[in-house]
């Protein structure tokens, strides 16, 4: 599994619903099943667009993808699930927004329009939150600048993978396009047991704290 993390202003919805994404040609009904994990996507969309437009990120969005052609829903609820604790740790629960749905192909394979290259599809977790505290209206943000805090999303993919013994070690890689830099890291799986809720709590907050 490897996980890219990127923000925007808008189009969250389209673009999860319709697959509306530049350079493609298909609709989301012909790319994907839809698997929605948790929330509700027209209330997400509320909320990022009620913080005022300067056309700034107003949400995040993380892409969790795996290299296997099948994943089980139930692996890709307890992936989420684990996300959710780690990244939002810091969080109460009422403090923030979380939207999460897993596309799982149809097709898989696409040629880009615009460059020819032909595309293998696996299956992917689409998570976006909106950047806003929704307890005091502040805003929210809990990656900060992703640079200064690449270490943690490292050693996260790398509990995961270790918890989840159905994945892959792969080479860390940096994929760079005109608008954005997204280092991402894939790790392969040893075969270990999920740690329980209460271990993990104590594993996020050790993490978290490290100098």
């Amino acid at each position: 599994m490897l996980i890219r993390v990127s923000g925007y202003n808008t189009g969250a919805q389209e673009y999860l619903e319709q697959g509306n994404k530049s350079g493609r040609e298909f609709t989301r009904d012909e790319l994907d099943h839809r698997l929605i994990i948790e929330g509700q996507l027209s209330l997400t969309r509320a909320i990022y667009e009620s913080i005022p437009d300067h056309g700034q990120d107003r949400y995040l969005t993380f892409t969790l993808s795996f290299k296997e052609d099948t994943v089980s829903p139930e692996l890709l609820k307890a992936v989420t699930a684990d996300f959710k604790a780690f990244f939002m740790h810091a969080y109460k629960p009422e403090e923030f927004n979380f939207y999460a749905e897993a596309h799982l192909p149809k097709m898989k394979t696409i040629t880009d329009r615009k460059t020819g290259e032909v595309i293998d599809r696996k299956p992917h977790i689409h998570i976006i939150i909106p950047r806003i505290n929704l307890l005091s209206g502040n805003e929210a943000n809990p990656v900060d600048v992703y640079k200064n805090h690449e270490k943690y999303f490292e050693a996260f993919q790398e509990h995961i993978n270790q918890s989840m013994a159905s994945l892959r070690r792969v080479k860390m890689c940096v994929r760079t396009s005109p608008t954005r830099r997204v280092s991402c890291l894939a790790i392969k799986a040893m075969t270990s047991t999920a740690r329980t809720a209460s271990s993990n709590k104590t594993w996020s907050s050790r993490l978290l704290n490290v100098a």
